[in-house]
């Protein structure tokens, strides 16, 4: 058993000193040596050991880690509003947030970050083994309503990619990074319409794999309206958003990647998995343990004499009363 005390420690100690000084007095002084008395202090206690948080260590707990970065590369502009996943089910975002989810619990152990398009490029959430941060990105995961997150220029979001894999791995050379590009694969807005995703230099060399996942219908026929918001003049724009899997699939040939197209199957989350065990995935023992916390005991035994102390109080009362 180990404590984790919850206040200071000198704090613990002038409470204990106080607790036995009143013990003591209670003992030494027949008016005050009575058992509701003691059972107050033991009340005292017990909440003591609680601010010491006593906790049960499991030694020999297991827990897997492994040597992966996982970059999710997303295109979160406004033609991820089209409904055409899966026969018009779904609309693109919504499939993007639970594969981007589905990627978490798949690497379990490996740090994620994410790299999205929208307005601008930007890391919208640090590089780190706590999931806790990209899964709280990937549920409030949606394009913005405004005309200028239509345009897309996939070329600025693998620069900035780039450049963040390259300065992780400067730093920390003994991990592996891994790229999972999300898109439609369109590179639209003004003078952009229908060009090939130029891609960065040594983008390939930085990474040791990944997937490309192709988002939309090729055949798609609905129009994604846009707005122009805070501006003196709204103006809307209608665009017929396609899947683009000729330059999604140039992407995966010069990053030396798999295509994918969502809407086709899962089995890219299976061909994922080698990347487990190639990259370092193992167990690590004795050093990170499970704690099994114990206050919770001791709060069942304060309760417990609360009740007892409670039940004295109104007898005592019911008696004067009666005797009244």
């Amino acid at each position: 058993m180990k404590f984790f005390p919850m206040i200071p420690n000198l704090a613990i100690i002038a409470i204990l000193l106080l607790v036995i000084a009143v013990a003591v007095f209670c003992g030494f002084n027949k008016n005050y040596r009575r058992v509701s008395n003691f059972r107050r202090l033991g009340i005292a206690v017990l909440v003591l050991f609680i601010l010491l948080r006593p906790t049960v260590i499991d030694v020999e707990t297991e827990r897997y880690i492994n040597q992966l970065n996982v970059y999710f590369v997303v295109d979160n502009t406004g033609s991820m509003v089209t409904k055409d996943m899966f026969g018009g089910k779904k609309y693109r975002y919504e499939q993007m947030r639970e594969d981007i989810i589905k990627y978490v619990n798949l690497f379990t152990g490996a740090k994620f970050t994410a790299i999205v398009s929208d307005y601008d490029v930007y890391q919208a959430a640090p590089l780190t083994g706590n999931t806790s941060s990209i899964i709280g990105f990937a549920n409030s995961f949606k394009p913005k309503d405004n005309i200028l997150s239509s345009w897309t220029n996939l070329g600025d979001l693998l620069d900035k990619t780039n450049e963040r894999i390259k300065n992780y791995n400067e730093k920390n050379p003994d991990r592996a990074s891994i790229l999972i590009m999300m898109s439609d694969g369109e590179e639209s807005g003004e003078y952009r319409n229908n060009i090939t995703t130029e891609i960065p230099k040594k983008l390939a060399n930085n990474i040791v794999g990944g997937a490309i996942i192709g988002y939309g219908d090729v055949n798609n026929e609905k129009k994604v309206t846009k707005i122009r918001l805070n501006e003196p003049t709204d103006e809307e724009i209608d665009h017929v958003s396609k899947l683009n899997e000729t330059n999604l699939q140039n992407i995966a040939n010069k990053l030396g990647l798999n295509y994918y197209n969502r809407n086709e199957s899962d089995y890219l989350f299976d061909n994922n998995t080698r990347y487990l065990s190639q990259f370092s995935a193992y167990k690590q023992e004795g050093d990170i343990n499970s704690r099994f916390e114990l206050y919770w005991l001791l709060a069942l035994l304060i309760v417990a004499l609360l009740i007892w102390d409670f039940s004295d109080i109104l007898n005592e009362l019911f008696s004067e009363r009666k005797a009244k």
